[in-house]
């Protein structure tokens, strides 16, 4: 007996859930960029670029 459905058979649970994943995947991310910008945590934005910034908009 072959069945796709069987309490040890998880073809179907597994395909469901990378289908489901796969159509949450983008708005996710996107989500969770905006939320929480993990970039910003690998690449620190450089002190002297920040300080320049804040002094030339002083200046205007």
């Amino acid at each position: 007996d072959h069945q796709l459905w069987t309490p040890q058979n998880l073809t179907i649970p597994v395909i469901t859930a990378t289908w489901i994943l796969g159509l949450l995947a983008e708005p996710l991310m996107e989500l969770l960029n905006k939320t929480m910008p993990w970039h910003k945590l690998l690449v620190p934005e450089p002190a002297d670029e920040s300080t320049e910034n804040s002094s030339e908009i002083s200046q205007q």
